[in-house]
């Protein structure tokens, strides 16, 4: 009987298993789906593709969750906008980005009043203040 329920534990193990491997793969398909047909599978594996519509309901969230998501990328640290990517995927560091919902992003930028506020004097007081805490990206920096 022992042997009986130690076979059964493994066999619901590998259940477990199998229906992680699949939930994984079924992600991994829909990327592929919106993904451009020139855009090799195996890219996959090396490049963070990121979900844009996938980051919020409004236009300011999106954007918001996009700044906030990279900044947290950079600093190695977890943020809900990276659950809409395939970091988890990913072999090693990510040889560079795929934004997909791009015109999306574009039409947020422009339906949002960003323009006429990144001309407001106080938002260039406060660039000049956050000068030293700048991140970069360790793909665009140079040798």
């Amino acid at each position: 009987m022992a042997e009986l329920e130690a076979r059964l534990g493994e066999l619901e193990g590998i259940a477990e298993q199998k229906e992680d491997l699949e939930a994984q793969l079924a992600r991994l398909s829909s990327f592929k789906e919106t993904l451009p047909e020139p855009f090799p599978q195996e890219a996959l594996l090396r490049v963070l593709v990121l979900e844009y519509p996938s980051f919020g309901g409004k236009a300011e969230e999106r954007v918001m969750a996009l700044i906030e998501g990279y900044q947290a990328l950079l600093k190695g640290e977890d943020h809900p906008a990276l659950r809409h990517s395939n970091r988890e995927f990913l072999r090693g560091e990510a040889e560079g980005i795929v934004l997909v919902g791009l015109e999306k992003l574009l039409e947020d930028l422009v339906n949002l009043p960003l323009a006429r506020w990144l001309r407001v004097h106080a938002f260039r007081l406060e660039a000049l203040l956050q000068e030293g805490q700048r991140l970069s990206s360790p793909r665009l920096t140079e040798e």
